[in-house]
């Protein structure tokens, strides 16, 4: 009958008292398990299969002070199936109820569960960094600096700054896809410039080695010599800037 632990005596009940719930059978220590042996015709109403061994338990009722605490223990906690639990081991456990300040935090680590939906349109004030100097924001001065964190002007970039070439053969140049263009027509067309932006500007590669007919849209400014000189076979380059409502173009010489 090891780790049993044999009930004084004085607690169990004699004569016509030998049945009655197990509260009623007296004081046990602290750790005492009971054994059906010493309970020979005692009906047990309730079943004691909680164990909590080595630490100091607290179980929450109503309270508003009383709380659960599982210290150097594994800590079960139920959800919604029977057999699913929460574990957290060997750690502080805090769960968070309403408050918005209040979080889940798990000892030892940056853990932390928010108690509520992100803001749909989030306001940051004050400096950011990202990754040293990837991305600057310098909230004083209201400037943008990328491979630096001392921006001198409202954007200030320090190292390559590449936009991506579109090849659009059509003579017609979407602004909203790029600022770079390559293009090679098949025949002739107007060059056009569609959903102007004010202030972009930009470069065009146009091989016009089959030297065919090129006119201009209404919104595409462009000096009539230039015009007849890209119209004539040759590679060129023709760089552009739009005012939002037109885009002023200028020519180079023929490249062959």
């Amino acid at each position: 009958m090891a780790n049993t632990a044999i009930i004084p005596l004085k607690a169990i009940r004699t004569g016509s008292q030998a049945t009655g719930d197990v509260t009623a059978l007296g004081e046990f220590e602290s750790g005492d398990r009971i054994s059906s042996t010493y309970l020979t015709g005692v009906a047990l109403t309730t079943t004691f299969n909680a164990a909590l061994a080595n630490t100091n338990a607290y179980i929450a009722t109503t309270a508003a002070t009383e709380r659960s605490s599982l210290a150097n223990t594994n800590a079960y906690i139920a959800t919604t199936a029977a057999t699913e639990r929460s574990s957290l081991a060997n750690t502080n456990a805090y769960i968070a109820t309403t408050a918005a300040t209040e979080r889940s935090s798990l000892a030892n680590t940056n853990a932390y569960i928010a108690t509520k939906a992100p803001t749909a349109t989030p306001t940051f004030t004050g400096n950011a960094t990202f990754d040293t100097d990837t991305l600057f924001v310098d909230s004083s001065n209201d400037r943008v600096g990328m491979g630096t964190t001392s921006p001198a002007a409202t954007v200030d970039i320090s190292g390559n700054v590449r936009g991506a070439v579109v090849t659009d053969n059509d003579l017609s140049f979407d602004l909203s896809a790029s600022n770079n263009f390559s293009c090679t027509p098949s025949g002739g067309g107007t060059l056009t410039f569609t959903n102007h932006l004010a202030g972009q500007s930009g470069f065009v590669w146009l091989d016009n080695s089959g030297g065919h007919a090129i006119a201009a849209a209404g919104t595409t400014k462009i000096n009539a010599t230039d015009l007849t000189a890209i119209s004539t076979a040759g590679i060129y380059t023709l760089s552009y800037f739009d005012n939002g409502t037109n885009a002023y173009v200028s020519v180079s010489r023929s490249f062959a």
